[in-house]
């Protein structure tokens, strides 16, 4: 079972693209937190508006982010979205 999930190429193009997505929010997300705490002091309550702006933000680019896949193609579009993450 294995082996047929390795064999197949989109499946691994997908799995890769998929854990190197989620690496990199891992990875912004606790540099945020870091950076909010440690770099701006901003401990307690006050620390956590700036992450809430960004989930904000986030949420509400969810709409145009199903436009854009629906308009250019799921593989296109999850591309895309990894080049605007990259470069913000």
């Amino acid at each position: 079972m294995v082996k047929m999930g390795i064999q197949n190429q989109p499946f691994v193009i997908l799995l890769l693209m998929w854990c190197g997505s989620n690496f990199v929010v891992t990875a912004i997300q606790s540099n945020l937190i870091f950076l909010v705490e440690n770099a701006l002091e901003m401990r307690g309550v006050v620390g956590q508006i700036p992450i809430a702006m960004l989930m904000l933000v986030a949420i509400n680019f969810l709409p145009f982010r199903v436009w854009l896949t629906r308009k250019t193609g799921k593989k296109t579009g999850h591309m895309i979205g990894l080049l605007v993450l990259a470069v913000f």
